[in-house]
């Protein structure tokens, strides 16, 4: 309840501060924006939204996420005109003791905000790239993953990026147009699935997190064709669903061989060695299809 309770007074204070009467439109408008900032933090206190976590101890997690996102936002705005005012104004102030403290109070504020920038970057780095550590000086979003590695499901199975990544480098260099191409229907957060879609911008079959954002009814289909493409054994039943979803590629990289079972995956070789299929690219962690034009 200690939240609650430094909200409170906080919320009521910057209240008064906008119904104030003598006070000018700019300075209203900031403690407006102070006020609707203090009452979401203090709404996420008592109110939050039912979701699929709901149950779990993470049942607040997407109503603090989202709504926090708002409340820093308007914060960073008042915190920006405000604290030149209050700086001139303390700077101005007969007791010089009262101004020295008040600055040393805000210049020590700003260097706790500051620490997680040193520290708790390192510790995020060192928890992604436990070894070999990304390039520096680049502007390549995918530049870590020559050298990145992640668990998933467990921390039994971890799958390096350098293959995944080699074969994104050949997508570019080698496919024109906008062919479909096939991947596993997983989650980006912790999964990280959709990875060639992603860095490659072809069309896939489905985006990520739709079952979350759209009704099972719209997107419902669509995922499970997906997922039958690399579970089924049934020839027929894939020779359908590549023509019904007019797949030029597919994609079988370490996170299909974890998330789908050998023999689904093993059709794949079945339908190449029965030329419906040709292997376009390979390494030693992805193989890349493609689907023979007949």
């Amino acid at each position: 309840m200690w939240v609650p309770a430094l909200l409170v007074p906080l919320v009521v204070l910057f209240l008064l501060l906008v119904l104030r009467r003598h006070a000018g439109v700019e300075e209203n408008f900031v403690a407006l924006l102070a006020f609707l900032a203090l009452g979401i933090l203090l709404g996420c206190e008592v109110i939050f939204l039912k979701d699929f976590l709901q149950g779990g101890e993470y049942h607040r997690m997407n109503t603090i996420f989202k709504f926090y996102t708002q409340a820093w936002v308007l914060l960073g705005v008042v915190a920006g005109t405000s604290l030149p005012r209050l700086w001139v104004r303390f700077s101005g102030v007969r007791r010089r003791w009262l101004a020295y403290a008040w600055k040393v109070c805000l210049a020590l504020l700003f260097a706790s905000s500051a620490v997680f920038l040193f520290l708790g970057t390192g510790q995020r780095v060192d928890d992604r790239f436990p070894g070999p550590r990304p390039p520096l000086g680049t502007l390549d979003g995918s530049a870590f993953m020559t050298v990145g590695s992640y668990t998933w499901p467990d921390e039994s199975n971890r799958l390096q990026l350098v293959y995944d990544y080699q074969a994104i480098q050949w997508f570019e260099e080698n496919v024109t147009g906008t062919p479909v191409v096939a991947e596993a229907p997983l989650p980006y957060y912790r999964e990280f699935g959709l990875k060639v879609a992603s860095y490659t911008g072809l069309p896939t079959l489905l985006g990520a997190h739709q079952n979350e954002q759209r009704y099972d009814w719209q997107v419902g289909p669509r995922s499970d064709d997906a997922n039958a493409l690399y579970r089924t054994t049934d020839l027929e039943e894939a020779r359908d669903l590549i023509t019904r979803l007019h797949l030029s590629y597919i994609y079988v990289g370490q996170l299909e061989r974890t998330a789908y079972p050998e023999e689904g995956l093993d059709k794949f070789e079945r339908l190449r060695q029965s030329g419906e299929l040709t292997v376009a690219y390979e390494n030693s962690g992805a193989r890349v299809y493609e689907v023979v034009d007949r």
